[in-house]
């Protein structure tokens, strides 16, 4: 048997895991955990979450910036952030926060 939960409309998590009875004796083998990306483009606009690669956890108070704008947003408790109502184009998206490495990401196009 195999099952998914799936949450991604919260930006939370997907898990594929399969069940097997062996000897009378329920097991999951091959697990599989997705989380929403770091960036998602929405219509008109970017929105994502900002996890510790290391430990999965939301990084809060990441600081988010469209590079060539004066777009920024700060990720909230859960890692979150959103950029809305933004002119359509391009867009490089930086990542800052004091103890981890900048993180880029480019070519987002909002249309």
């Amino acid at each position: 048997m195999q099952y998914l939960y799936k949450d991604l409309s919260e930006g939370r998590v997907e898990v594929v895991f399969e069940m097997l009875k062996e000897k009378g004796f329920w097991h999951i083998s091959d697990v599989f955990v997705t989380t929403l990306p770091a960036v998602l483009v929405v219509e008109h606009g970017i929105q994502g979450f900002v996890r510790d690669e290391k430990t999965g956890q939301p990084v809060e108070g990441a600081l988010v910036y469209l590079s060539g704008t004066e777009f920024s947003a700060k990720t909230d408790s859960s890692g979150f952030y959103r950029f809305l109502n933004l002119p359509l184009g391009t867009y490089t998206v930086l990542f800052v926060k004091d103890g981890y490495v900048l993180k880029t990401i480019t070519g987002l196009e909002v249309l």
